[in-house]
Protein backbone atom coordinates (compact mmCIF):
# COMPACT_ATOMS: atom_id res chain seq x y z
CA UNK A 1 0.00 0.00 0.00
CA UNK A 2 2.28 2.70 -1.28
CA UNK A 3 2.03 5.97 0.55
CA UNK A 4 -0.10 4.59 3.38
CA UNK A 5 2.65 4.42 5.99
CA UNK A 6 3.60 8.09 6.16
CA UNK A 7 1.35 11.16 6.10
CA UNK A 8 2.71 14.71 6.11
CA UNK A 9 1.29 16.98 8.80
CA UNK A 10 0.21 19.47 6.12
CA UNK A 11 -2.09 16.79 4.66
CA UNK A 12 -3.76 15.95 7.97
CA UNK A 13 -7.05 17.16 9.44
CA UNK A 14 -9.09 16.11 12.46
CA UNK A 15 -10.90 13.68 10.17
CA UNK A 16 -7.65 11.65 10.06
CA UNK A 17 -7.65 10.72 13.77
CA UNK A 18 -8.44 7.08 12.99
CA UNK A 19 -5.39 6.69 10.74
CA UNK A 20 -2.74 8.81 12.54
CA UNK A 21 -4.05 9.47 16.05
CA UNK A 22 -5.26 12.61 17.73
CA UNK A 23 -1.95 14.39 18.34
CA UNK A 24 -0.80 14.03 14.75
CA UNK A 25 -4.19 15.04 13.36
CA UNK A 26 -4.18 18.07 15.68
CA UNK A 27 -0.78 19.17 14.38
CA UNK A 28 -2.11 18.97 10.83
CA UNK A 29 -5.17 20.96 11.81
CA UNK A 30 -3.04 23.60 13.51
CA UNK A 31 -0.87 23.98 10.42
CA UNK A 32 -3.89 24.43 8.16
CA UNK A 33 -5.74 26.79 10.49
CA UNK A 34 -2.94 28.86 12.00
CA UNK A 35 -0.23 29.22 9.36
CA UNK A 36 -2.18 31.97 7.55
CA UNK A 37 -2.23 33.91 10.85
CA UNK A 38 1.56 33.74 11.09
CA UNK A 39 1.68 31.01 13.73
CA UNK A 40 4.54 28.70 12.92
CA UNK A 41 3.94 25.01 13.55
CA UNK A 42 6.85 22.67 12.83
CA UNK A 43 6.39 20.46 9.80
CA UNK A 44 6.90 16.74 9.85
CA UNK A 45 5.17 13.47 9.25
CA UNK A 46 3.14 10.88 11.09
CA UNK A 47 3.39 7.14 10.78
CA UNK A 48 -0.02 5.62 10.26
CA UNK A 49 -1.94 3.00 12.18
CA UNK A 50 -1.59 0.77 9.11
CA UNK A 51 2.21 1.07 9.36
CA UNK A 52 2.05 0.01 13.00
CA UNK A 53 -0.28 -2.93 12.29
CA UNK A 54 1.97 -4.11 9.44
CA UNK A 55 5.01 -3.71 11.71
CA UNK A 56 3.39 -6.02 14.26
CA UNK A 57 2.31 -8.51 11.61
CA UNK A 58 5.59 -8.71 9.69
CA UNK A 59 7.66 -8.92 12.85
CA UNK A 60 5.60 -11.85 14.08
CA UNK A 61 4.53 -9.81 17.08
CA UNK A 62 0.82 -9.76 16.30
CA UNK A 63 0.48 -13.52 16.81
CA UNK A 64 2.64 -13.49 19.95
CA UNK A 65 0.64 -10.67 21.48
CA UNK A 66 -2.64 -12.35 20.56
CA UNK A 67 -1.48 -15.64 22.09
CA UNK A 68 -0.64 -13.83 25.31
CA UNK A 69 -3.94 -11.97 25.34
CA UNK A 70 -5.83 -15.21 24.78
CA UNK A 71 -4.60 -16.44 28.17
CA UNK A 72 -5.44 -13.18 29.95
CA UNK A 73 -8.03 -13.40 32.71
CA UNK A 74 -9.96 -10.14 32.29
CA UNK A 75 -11.59 -10.66 35.70
CA UNK A 76 -8.18 -10.39 37.41
CA UNK A 77 -7.19 -6.73 37.86
CA UNK A 78 -3.61 -7.72 38.70
CA UNK A 79 -3.27 -9.26 35.26
CA UNK A 80 -3.21 -5.78 33.76
CA UNK A 81 -0.24 -4.42 35.70
CA UNK A 82 3.47 -5.03 35.46
CA UNK A 83 4.13 -7.79 37.93
CA UNK A 84 1.00 -9.56 36.74
CA UNK A 85 0.25 -10.87 33.25
CA UNK A 86 1.62 -7.61 31.79
CA UNK A 87 5.16 -8.90 32.37
CA UNK A 88 4.58 -11.33 29.50
CA UNK A 89 4.26 -8.38 27.14
CA UNK A 90 7.52 -6.64 28.12
CA UNK A 91 9.77 -8.93 26.04
CA UNK A 92 7.58 -8.30 22.99
CA UNK A 93 7.95 -4.56 23.41
CA UNK A 94 11.70 -4.78 23.92
CA UNK A 95 12.06 -7.29 21.08
CA UNK A 96 10.28 -5.00 18.68
CA UNK A 97 12.18 -1.83 19.51
CA UNK A 98 14.38 -0.59 16.69
CA UNK A 99 17.35 -0.46 19.05
CA UNK A 100 16.87 -4.11 20.03
CA UNK A 101 16.42 -5.70 16.63
CA UNK A 102 17.25 -4.50 13.13
CA UNK A 103 14.21 -2.90 11.54
CA UNK A 104 14.95 -4.85 8.36
CA UNK A 105 13.86 -8.01 10.15
CA UNK A 106 10.52 -6.44 11.04
CA UNK A 107 9.63 -4.59 7.84
CA UNK A 108 10.30 -5.60 4.28
CA UNK A 109 12.93 -3.73 2.28
CA UNK A 110 10.14 -2.43 0.04
CA UNK A 111 8.35 -0.82 2.99
CA UNK A 112 11.54 0.66 4.40
CA UNK A 113 12.39 2.10 0.96
CA UNK A 114 8.91 3.61 0.77
CA UNK A 115 9.31 5.32 4.13
CA UNK A 116 12.74 6.67 3.16
CA UNK A 117 11.39 7.95 -0.21
CA UNK A 118 8.45 9.71 1.42
CA UNK A 119 10.64 11.48 3.98
CA UNK A 120 13.11 13.00 1.48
Amino acid sequence: MAGEYIRWFEELRMTDVDSVGGKNASLGEMISQLSHAGVRVPGGFATTALAFRDFLKEGGLEDRIQASLNTLNVEDVNAFVIGGHGDDMVPFIRYSSVSGIPITTLLSKEKIDEIVQRTR
